[in-house]
């Protein structure tokens, strides 16, 4: 087993409570933002905007860190009228968030009623058990997710690779219906719920596992059509190269012709079609041997590249 140790010798280093970085009511990441408001100094203005900026957190994500440091009793807003009678917002950090606030999840000083060690995944005494519907109806679901976000050991997680893949993916599956709703705080807590109701039942319910078929035969056709796609594209592909190498070579054979000859070969091929080369492609063909579009161009290719056989081959 590795030990780690703490040097503090260095120095550099401010005292935090260590409470903040235990407090399951919190997200990992609003553990970190508190623990770096609270190694500031005591005339630190709390600048949301600076921090934000300074740890690259989004809006969205500063309003959940918002809520979660408000309820647990970190963070406290006051509202107050300026010189010039706006009123304007302050905000208050406590690394020691209000008794009030803390409930059940710390004992006090004295060491009375300490907190009993709860299993991952189950639910506190007087709450209701986790259970989640099936994905086909998702009220239930969405309801349980504020059980599930109150549970401690939220950021714990069953050991994947005792359980079965299928467990796995249909876990993951519901998780994924839950998510469309309202954002998962504590996603181990959630995982070790599901995993507990598998073994309880032996195994998802036949609805996820329908659902999970449903979802890889989605998949497996969208890989078969990227497949098509790809195999259409090298085809189209393989055409232009073999048409691009049939008129090149058939310009080549025409130089070998004498101008006059060339004149004869393109009369003799507008005597098969009731359309007549142009008289700018005539010249280009009879005097320099070049094969413009036009409606003799597929003729002229043909024709010359029959002349010489073996000069082309569709596997160059």
């Amino acid at each position: 087993m590795t030990i780690l140790r703490l040097d503090l010798s260095a120095g550099g280093w401010r005292p935090v409570s260590p409470r903040i970085f235990e407090d399951a009511r919190l997200s990992l990441d609003t553990r970190a933002v508190a623990g770096f408001i609270s190694t500031r100094s005591d005339n630190f203005d709390l600048n949301v905007a600076g921090i934000r900026k300074l740890l690259s957190i989004g809006e969205e994500k500063w309003r959940r860190m918002n809520v979660e440091l408000t309820e647990a009793g970190y963070l406290k807003r006051s509202e107050f009228k300026d010189n010039r009678g706006r009123f304007r917002h302050k905000l208050v950090f406590s690394p020691i968030p209000d008794s009030s606030a803390l409930g059940a999840l710390f004992t006090d000083s004295s060491g009375a009623n300490p907190k009993k060690p709860q299993t991952p995944g189950t639910a506190k005494p007087g709450m209701p058990q986790p259970c989640l519907a099936r994905p086909r109806s998702t009220k239930n679901l969405n309801n349980s997710i504020s059980d599930h976000h109150q549970q401690d050991g939220g950021g714990i997680e069953s050991n994947d690779s005792t359980l079965p893949s299928i467990w796995l993916q249909a876990a993951s599956y519901e998780i994924s219906v839950l998510e469309k709703t309202e954002p998962i705080r504590k996603r181990g807590a959630l995982l070790n719920a599901i995993y507990d109701r598998y073994r309880a039942s032996g195994g998802p319910d036949a609805d996820i596992i329908s659902a999970l078929k449903q979802k890889e035969a989605v998949l497996e056709k969208q890989a078969a059509d990227a497949a098509a796609a790809l195999e259409r594209q090298r085809e189209d592909t393989e055409r232009t190269r073999i048409t691009a190498q049939r008129h090149a070579d058939a310009e080549n054979n025409a130089k070998l012709f004498s101008p006059e000859k060339r004149a004869e070969i393109l009369s003799f091929l507008e005597g098969t079609a009731p359309i007549k080369a142009s008289d700018h492609a005539r010249t280009a063909f009879a005097q320099h041997g070049q094969i413009l579009g036009g409606v003799l161009s597929h003729s002229l290719v043909e024709y010359l590249v029959a002349l010489r056989p073996n000069s082309y081959s569709g596997n160059q």
